[in-house]
This record gives structure tokens, C-alpha cells and sequence, in this order.
């Protein structure tokens, strides 16, 4: 025995032992296996062979749970560094949010009382105006009027992307045929519309409101320019979700932008040919997605366009 455990060993009665270092897979010493006796004497080959083939065991067994250690602590450090990104980027998002809420909001009002003042100047002075004064007041109205939209786009990105999602029942077919009248109120238009019975779904009222908004404002817009225009609004069950569409014989789009479509501001028509910003169907996409759906849209120039939406079941 070792002189330095003599007293140790014998404490317990052990007269002599064998030891077996146990390697890793890079031949380090991860650990040692042996045989102690109560005599002294030398190990037999069949006690020699066992030691070897415990050593050969324990070493595999050493090394895997060593390894599946190590991917332990590095799945274990991965996710804790996804965690602190995701949490960095939550806050940026949350940041951005809140600053584009603000400039919109702080916008608005300086933005008024600039089209206020252009439309008196045009109302009241046009007379004492030049031709070309009253275009120049003209396009000062009209830009004005666009940059009050896009700002009210923003606000509305704002809140369709921070503001709480209720979920309470709601009747779709109501909800289209709502969002419907209010936007005939607002622009006159020889539209066809039919709307078919559509599945109640779970959600917010407000925000499923401005998707159904969004939506119809575009195939009227887009279809203004057809002899007989026509737009259709219906919905299926698919893969246990409700889909809902909107169905236009307008202007269409180039299936090669498709994945564009539903970008902040990304336009597939110039402003000459239809007005807006783009902003539209992005804020379809983040209420629809906000509620766990998606989105989509099929189309081709000329051949007008349906745009897709899904919903889970309720309860689902």
C-alpha cells in the first residue's frame, strides 16, 4: 500500500489493493477503479481482467455523462444569451414604439393648424391669389391632408402593436358589414359588394375592425379603376383555423412583390396611380398576428387580388 494511506487502510482492515487509472477519451485520468484485500497479496487475472473492464466501462460512462455535461452548460449558456437578446431587443421595440407614438402624436397638432391656415388662405384670399398661387396653396392642402394620414397610420401601427389584445366573441359578418358602411360613408363609390356569412371568431373588436377596414379601404381603392367593379368577402375552414378573404376584379399586383406586400410603407403602385402610404396592410399583419393568425394574398396584374387571413377556432 501507499505509505501515505498505511494508516488509513489499515484503520479498515485493508492488507493490499490494486488500483486501475480510468481514462478519458484524450487519455487524461478521470478517475481510478480498484481491489483491496484483507491479506496481503497479489491480484489473480481474473480479478486483473475485471479491473481492466470495469476501468474500460466506467471510462465511457465518465466521458458521456462528461460530455452531456458540457452540452448541458452550453444549450444552458445559449439560451440564457437568446434570453438577454431577446429581452434587449423587447426593450429597443418597446423604445421605438413609444417614440413613433409621440412624434406622430406631437405632429398632429403644428400639422393642423398648417392646413387650417392653407385652406382660409384658399377659401378666403383665393380671389386675390394667381393662378399658380392658389395650385401652390392647392398642394399645400393636399400634402398636408397626406401627411395627416400617414401620421394616422403610424398611431395606429403604434396601437396595433402595443395595445392589449382583448378576447371576446366576435360576430365577423356584423364586424365586415360595419367596417363596410363606414367606409362608403366616407367616399362615394359604384362598387358591387357581396359579404357571405362568415364564422364568428375570438378576439379584439376594435383592432379585428380596422383589419376588416384595411382591407375593403384597399379593393376599393384598387378597383376604382374597373368598368364593374366587384368585391367579394367570404371565409372557409382550413387546418383548423377560419380564413377569411377579401376578393377584388382591381388592379392586382406582380406575384413576385407578394412577400412585399405586408412591409411598413412598401408601395406596388405609384402615388399617381393610387394614393397612400403603405402602410395598411402592414397594420393588418400585426393585429392579425397579435391574435395568432396569419397572413397572405394572391394576385396578378390586371386580374385583380384576394387577400388571406386565419384565425384559430375559438378555444383554440
Amino acid at each position: 500500500l501507499w505509505a501515505e494511506y498505511r494508516n488509513l487502510a489499515e484503520a479498515y482492515g485493508i492488507a493490499a489493493g490494486w488500483s486501475k487509472p480510468i481514462l478519458g477519451r484524450e487519455g487524461e485520468v478521470v478517475g481510478v477503479v480498484g481491489l483491496y484485500y484483507d491479506t496481503a497479496r497479489a491480484p489473480r487475472k481474473d480479478e486483473l481482467d475485471l479491473i481492466e473492464t470495469v476501468a474500460y466501462i466506467a471510462g465511457i460512462a465518465i466521458q458521456r455523462h462528461m460530455s452531456e455535461q458540457a452540452l448541458l452548460d452550453a444549450n444552458n449558456a445559449l439560451e440564457q444569451h437568446v434570453a438577454d437578446r431577446t429581452t434587449e431587443l423587447q426593450q429597443a421595440v418597446q423604445e421605438l414604439e413609444a417614440f413613433t407614438y409621440s412624434v406622430s402624436h406631437d405632429l398632429n397638432a403644428p400639422l393642423r393648424v398648417v392646413a387650417g391656415f392653407a385652406q382660409m388662405l384658399l377659401e378666403d384670399h383665393g380671389e386675390a391669389l394667381s393662378e399658380d398661387g392658389r395650385k401652390l396653396v392647392e398642394v399645400i392642402v393636399k400634402r398636408t391632408r397626406n401627411m395627416g394620414e400617414l401620421i394616422r397610420d403610424l398611431l395606429t401601427l403604434s396601437r396595433a402593436t402595443t395595445a392589449e389584445v382583448a378576447s371576446v366573441p366576435v360576430d365577423m359578418t356584423q364586424l365586415a358589414q360595419t367596417a363596410l358602411s363606414q367606409l362608403l360613408e366616407a367616399e362615394s363609390s359604384n362598387v358591387r359588394i357581396v359579404v357571405h356569412q362568415l364564422p364568428k371568431a375570438q378576439g379584439d373588436p376594435l383592432l379585428l375592425k380596422q383589419v376588416w377596414l384595411n382591407l375593403l379601404s384597399n379593393a376599393v381603392k384598387f378597383s376604382s379603376r374597373v368598368a364593374s367593379p366587384r368585391i367579394e368577402v367570404g371565409a372557409m375552414e382550413e387546418n383548423g383555423e377560419h380564413v377569411y378573404w377579401v376578393r377584388d376584379n382591381g388592379a392586382g399586383f406582380d406575384p413576385q412583390y407578394q412577400d412585399l406586400l405586408f412591409k411598413v410603407f412598401w408601395r406596388g403602385h405609384t402615388q399617381s396611380e393610387f394614393e397612400g402610404n403603405g402602410a395598411g396592410l402592414a397594420i393588418v399583419e400585426r393585429i392579425v398576428r397579435r391574435h395568432g393568425g396569419r397572413v397572405w394574398a394572391e394576385g396578378r396584374p390586371g386580374e385583380g387580388a384576394t387577400f388571406w387571413f386565419s384565425l384559430p377556432k375559438s378555444g383554440q
